[in-house]
């Protein structure tokens, strides 16, 4: 009974909840979920447009943001900034906003509109930021 209830728990958290990390977008993020290949796009430099809305990514220095690209873009943390610097070198890209802490990113957020970053799934999200579902495949 309790292994069901468990279960049940689970499944009710929904797909967003993916390592330690929710992805949180601004209030006009152009969708309500993107798929885990879409979101590498993005935070590599290889996509900056969804729906016609230019995406500012936002990201948290340190442990978090090594945590992240280990788990959700498959890359060591020395490898996503060397991609990083090589798009800035050629023209390519522009690099994600770093913030300290999450409340700072989040209130970032609230301005940026069509924004996307992550937090830790236990941080209380303030109104006019959303929860962005991460679906496997396209």
């Amino acid at each position: 009974m309790r292994v069901r209830l468990f279960l049940l728990l689970l499944l009710s958290m929904g797909v967003h909840l993916h390592g330690d990390f929710v992805l949180v977008g601004g209030s006009g993020f152009p969708k309500n979920e993107i798929s885990a290949t879409t979101l590498k796009r993005l935070f590599l430099g290889h996509l900056s447009f969804l729906e016609g809305e230019r995406i500012t990514l936002h990201q948290i220095e340190g442990d978090s943001l090594k945590s992240f690209c280990e788990k959700h873009l498959k890359v060591s943390l020395t490898n996503y900034e060397r991609r990083w610097a090589r798009r800035i070198f050629t023209g390519k890209g522009r690099v994600p906003r770093t913030f300290k802490d999450e409340g700072s990113m989040l209130k970032s957020l609230l301005e940026q509109e069509h924004g996307l970053g992550f937090v830790n799934r236990s941080t209380t999200l303030p109104e006019g930021v959303r929860v962005i579902n991460i679906i496997q495949g396209d």
